[in-house]
């Protein structure tokens, strides 16, 4: 294959747009080595930004798959991505916010049952769950 560099930078976009690692975009437009196609773009700065464009809009493409097919499968009834999906998309937390009577904040579950016990107070806990509903 012999082509003009035009040819060459227009091959490399569309391979990158579709997914190509950049390695081998180069190699598909028949352009030498990377190293080449590094020269170009200090040549002419613009190749950068079409390479980068490329990349970006290929990296975009490939997260809204991720999240789609995440969102699917939490829909679909899997407990694990329904709990990753909320907590990335819509702030969730692990655990529950728990208050003692006393008014003193405590993080963890284990936490509120030693000081439940040792007190021997009344105790309430808040469940974000249920204030974070769809």
């Amino acid at each position: 294959m012999h082509f003009n560099r035009a040819k060459k930078v227009h091959i490399v976009v569309d391979s990158l747009r579709q997914g190509k690692q950049f390695v081998a975009a180069v190699h598909e437009a028949g352009i030498r080595s990377c190293q080449t196609w590094y020269n170009w773009e200090s040549k002419k700065p613009r190749l950068k930004r079409l390479r980068e464009a490329a990349q970006e809009l290929c990296e975009s493409k490939r997260t809204t798959a991720v999240v789609d097919a995440l969102f699917k499968s939490a829909i679909g009834g899997n407990v694990g991505a329904m709990a990753f999906y909320l907590k990335n998309k819509a702030g969730w937390k692990d655990s529950p916010s728990v208050v003692v009577e006393t008014g003193t904040q405590v993080k963890t579950p284990h936490a509120i049952i030693f000081s439940a016990v040792k007190e021997d107070c009344h105790v309430k806990v808040k469940d974000e769950c249920q204030t974070n509903r769809l």
